[in-house]
C-alpha cells in the first residue's frame, strides 16, 4: 500500500504547535515539515523534517520533490499555518493538483493596499487609506487622510513597523521607524521594500479578532477574541481572551464572513481583525488567510472543546467538516498574556515560587544577557502566560486580570542590570 503524506508549513512556529497535534490525530499517514536547519533543535513530532526554506516557494517545492523521489507515496495535502508559507503551499499544491487558495486570493491577502481596495468594492466598513513609497509622498497622502493616522509596511505582519502619527511633526521619525523595521526583515520574510500603507487612525474602545472557517463557499465564525495592545504609538499585541465581550454580535459575524468572501478565501481557518469605536461602529482592518498566531486557536480549543486546526487541515485536503463539531458552548474563559521585562539588560531570571491554579502555562523565552526593548512589535516579548477560568467571566466587562498578572510576574521574574 502506498504511503500517504501531509505537508505542514509553518506549524513548527512557536504557539502554533497544536496544528501538529491535529494532523497526528486525524491524518492517516506521515506528517512532513520543511525547515531551514532540520538537524538543529529538531522537532520530533514530525515524521520527516526536510531541509528547505518554507517561505520560499521554489525551495519548498524542490524539497518535497526530492523527498518524494526517494520516498514514494502520495502527497495528499499541503497546509500553510502562517502568512509566510501561503505562496509556498499554493505552488506545491498547484504542482501536485491538490486543493489550495488561488494565487490571486493569496496576493490580495498579502498586500494590505490591494486588500483594502477589494473591501471598498464590496462596500465594507474600513478606514481611509492610501499607498505611498517615500516620505514626500507620505506628506501628500497625510494631507488627504488627516491626523492622527497610522503607517505600516504594505505586506508585513506582527505589528512590525506599524506606528501612529499624531501630527506632521512626527512624520519623519515614524517613517524612519517603519522603513528601518522593513529593511531589517525584508530578506527574512520575503516582503516588499519601499512600499507602505497610510490609513486613518480609528479611535477605538476595543480591538477584536474573528476566526472564520471557510469551506465550499460557506463561512462560519468559530470564535471572537478580545485583543489587548501595547501603549500607542505602537500596536503590539500583549494579550488575548476567548470568548470576547462581542462574541454574540451578529453584525461582527456578518462583516467578517462578507470580508472573507470578498477576498475569495474558500478554504481553511482565517483571521479577521476589527476595531470598535467609542460609538460602537465596527471598522474592518485586515484579514490573514491563515489561522491566528499567539496561541489564539489554543484558547478557542480550551474554551469550546474543539481544535480549529483540525478544520483547517481538512479543508486544505479538500475534505468536508461536519459543522456539528463546531461548538459555541463555553467551558470557561481562556486567555494569554505576554511577559515584558523592564527595558534594559536582563541580569537574572527568577522562577516564581507559586502559580495559582488558573495559570495553565508559563513559558520564558528570554535569557540572561538579553536586551529588553519597548513593546513595539512581536519581537519585544520575553515569554507567555496562559490562563483558564472554568466559570466564564461577565460578558459585559472586558477581562484585565491576565494582563495584570503577566505584568506582576514580569517584575518578579526579570531582574535587570542597573543603568
Amino acid at each position: 500500500m502506498s504511503k500517504k503524506y501531509l505537508l505542514l508549513l509553518g506549524a513548527e512556529q512557536t504557539l502554533r504547535e497544536r496544528a501538529v497535534v491535529a494532523a497526528l490525530q486525524n491524518f492517516p499517514g506521515e506528517i512532513i515539515s520543511i525547515v531551514k536547519e532540520p538537524r538543529i533543535n529538531r522537532n520530533r513530532y514530525f515524521h520527516h523534517c526536510l531541509q528547505g526554506d518554507p517561505m520560499d516557494p521554489l525551495s519548498s517545492l524542490m524539497a518535497i520533490q526530492s523527498f518524494l523521489e526517494t520516498n514514494p507515496g502520495q502527497l495528499q495535502g499541503v497546509v500553510p499555518c502562517n502568512d509566510w508559507t501561503l505562496m509556498s503551499a499554493a505552488r506545491i499544491a498547484h504542482k501536485y493538483d491538490l486543493p489550495s487558495l488561488s494565487f490571486e486570493t493569496i496576493k490580495l491577502c498579502r498586500n494590505k493596499f490591494a486588500m483594502k481596495e477589494k473591501f471598498l468594492q464590496f462596500d465594507l466598513p474600513i478606514p481611509r487609506f492610501a499607498l505611498f513609497h517615500s516620505l514626500d509622498e507620505l506628506r501628500e497622502k497625510a494631507k488627504i487622510i488627516g491626523y492622527p493616522l497610522v503607517i505600516k509596511p504594505k505586506d508585513f505582519g506582527g505589528s512590525g513597523g506599524v506606528v501612529k502619527v499624531e501630527n506632521e511633526g512626527q512624520l519623519i521619525s515614524a517613517f524612519d521607524h517603519c522603513e528601518k523595521i522593513l529593511n531589517q526583515y525584508a530578506n527574512v520574510f520575503y516582503v516588499s521594500l519601499g512600499e507602505y500603507v497610510v490609513e486613518e487612525y480609528i479611535h477605538a474602545r476595543d480591538e477584536i479578532s474573528v476566526e472564520v472557517f471557510a469551506q465550499r463557499n460557506k463561512q462560519t465564525v468559530l470564535a471572537v477574541t478580545d485583543k489587548y495592545l501595547s501603549s500607542e504609538p505602537w500596536f503590539s499585541e500583549i494579550g488575548h481572551v476567548v470568548p470576547s465581550i462581542y462574541s454574540a454580535s451578529k453584525k461582527i459575524h456578518e462583516i467578517s464572513c462578507a470580508a472573507v468572501q470578498a477576498l475569495g478565501i474558500d478554504k481553511g481557518v482565517c483571521h479577521v481583525e476589527m476595531r470598535i469605536t467609542q460609538s460602537g461602529e465596527i471598522k474592518l482592518m485586515e484579514i490573514g488567510a491563515r489561522p491566528a498566531g499567539d496561541a489564539i486557536l489554543d484558547l478557542i480549543e480550551r474554551t469550546y472543546g474543539f481544535n480549529p486546526y483540525e478544520f483547517h487541515i481538512a479543508a486544505w485536503q479538500g475534505l468536508s467538516i461536519d459543522e456539528c463539531k463546531i461548538s459555541n458552548k463555553e467551558k470557561g474563559t481562556s486567555a494569554i498574556a505576554f511577559l515584558k521585562a523592564p527595558i534594559g539588560k536582563i541580569k537574572t531570571i527568577h522562577l516564581p515560587s507559586y502559580l495559582p491554579n488558573y495559570i495553565t502555562s508559563l513559558s520564558i523565552s528570554a535569557k540572561v544577557g538579553d536586551i529588553s526593548e519597548e513593546s513595539i512589535c512581536w519581537r519585544a516579548r520575553e515569554g507567555t502566560v496562559e490562563f483558564f477560568w472554568k466559570d466564564s467571566v461577565d460578558k459585559g466587562e472586558k477581562l484585565t486580570k491576565h494582563i495584570e498578572t503577566a505584568e506582576a510576574l514580569s517584575q518578579e521574574i526579570f531582574i535587570m542590570h542597573e543603568n
